[in-house]
């Protein structure tokens, strides 16, 4: 019985233990309703391959970015304004996935959310391949984070 005890001790301090940081997105935080937003690819004209990209330059702020078959514009949004350091959103369908880690070797058209750590203009954006990079939007999250 006393082994018994002695182990349930233990393992009621590995429980109160603090957790290591775990995988996962960002939180999602909807945005207030008086929070400006912006849209910097609402100002492009029309595209003769049919969509635009970020630029490298833009791609140097990119804090945080994600690829499945169905993304949500409103739930990209909620997401960069729940990470620390994001100010802005791009979303487009078509874009080729990055190399590496989960996407394998990547070049998998999918739907794409791509954060960035600065606002977006429309000099920040060139043409895509053709078909890449169809259907964008963006927005620059105009409002304080909440603490």
């Amino acid at each position: 019985m006393q082994s018994l005890t002695a182990i349930l001790s233990l393992l009621s301090l590995t429980a109160a233990a603090s957790l290591p940081k775990r995988a996962g997105g960002p939180a999602i935080i909807p945005l207030p309703a008086d929070c400006p937003v912006t849209s910097p690819t609402s100002e492009l004209s029309e595209s003769s391959t049919g969509g635009y990209k970020p630029s490298d330059a833009a791609m140097g702020a990119n804090v945080y970015y994600y690829y499945n078959p169905n993304v949500n514009f409103t739930q990209c949004q909620e997401q960069c304004y729940g990470l620390s350091g994001c100010t802005s959103v791009f979303k487009a369908a078509n874009a080729p996935t990055p190399a590496g880690g989960y996407y394998g070797a990547g070049g998998v058209l999918e739907e794409a959310c791509l954060m960035f750590s600065r606002y977006l203009t429309t000099d920040d954006f060139v043409e895509a391949q053709q078909g890449q990079y169809t259907n964008v939007q963006s927005a620059n999250i105009g409002c304080a984070k909440p603490q």
